[in-house]
């Protein structure tokens, strides 16, 4: 008997200590102050990829909140010129720059354009690069198409947007972050890489993201470099494109969504759900056997289609 209860303990011990541990996760203090510091007299900058709308340009908000000037990037100069006019007006003491390139070019005129973009900032004291830039091109949403119905560009673009162009940015700005080090390096990822039906490249694309932030973060540990590496996993946010539902308690509001992201600087961790009730969703599914997970998607699916056909 008194061994029962000395296992009982020791496991009620651990599993407390894991509830624990996830709850400090998502309570304790964001450290992304550490990154907001002057090199050679010179004020931090943080660069924002996918900034015209939603999650991005939270992001870049937030980032000027928390007191880094900003680059914004994207594709429509028009776009970004109106959100920076927004944030001239919310935060005057800040500095705003524009990055304008096509996160689904063509191989050489992205890495024309990148190239160009890393030369303009080489004298930036650049601390903080937020990889957020990702989606589907709008024909592969619209159709939702089986991967085989699929056109060449619908796959080509896809992998741009959200493997080839932020880690081709990382690699050139690398040493500038380095140089200005401590830095952040973070990448927004999707629970699509469960294995999304009909948008199988996507969230594909997605999981490579995460593995590579794994991979970089302990090479730049091992390289004795004081550069943070942070995968954000994201579900569903409001108020974002193709996404015309309100926001809830699962389902946060771009801006919440990016406030609860910086509060995950520091924490420890490389690869993370960026909000809590995303990180209790999460929990569910990878306790579920695969067919459920599967038929889950399946049916989110179909409920995300019926909202596109509504809002055509």
């Amino acid at each position: 008997m008194k061994l029962f209860f000395g296992v009982g303990l020791l496991w009620t011990g651990f599993f407390a200590s894991r509830v624990l541990r996830w709850v400090w996760i998502y309570v304790r203090p964001s450290s992304v102050g550490r990154y907001l510091h002057e090199t050679d007299g010179k004020p931090a900058w943080a660069l924002v990829t996918g900034a015209s709308e939603g999650i991005g340009r939270a992001l870049a908000r937030e980032s000027a909140r928390r007191g880094f000037n900003v680059i914004l990037h994207g594709r429509n100069p028009a776009k970004l010129e109106a959100v920076i006019s927004e944030l001239h007006k919310e935060f005057p003491a800040r500095a705003f720059r524009t990055f304008i390139a096509d996160a689904m070019a063509e191989e050489q005129e992205m890495k024309a354009d990148i190239e160009r973009f890393a030369e303009e900032v080489k004298g930036l004291n650049l601390t903080v690069l937020l990889n957020n830039v990702g989606g589907m091109p709008s024909s592969v949403v619209s159709r939702f198409s089986s991967f085989d119905q699929q056109m060449w560009s619908d796959t080509a673009d896809t992998i741009a947007l959200n493997l080839s162009f932020p880690t081709h940015l990382t690699r050139a700005l690398l040493p500038r972050l380095i140089t200005n080090q401590p830095s952040l390096v973070m990448a927004v990822g999707s629970m699509a890489d469960y294995g999304q039906p009909y948008h199988a490249v996507y969230g594909g694309s997605k999981a490579f993201l995460m593995t590579w932030c794994r991979g970089l973060a302990r090479e730049l540990a091992a390289e004795k470099k004081d550069i943070e590496v942070l995968g954000i996993v994201t579900a569903e946010v409001a108020d974002c494109s193709h996404n015309f539902r309100k926001a809830n308690i699962v389902m946060p509001s771009s801006w919440t969504y990016a406030k609860h992201v910086f509060d995950r600087v520091g924490c420890g961790r490389v690869v993370l759900n960026g909000y809590w009730s995303h990180a209790l969703i999460r929990s569910v599914l990878d306790r579920l056997p695969d067919s459920v997970v599967g038929f889950i998607l399946m049916e989110g699916m179909k409920v995300q289609q019926a909202q596109n056909e509504k809002h055509r």
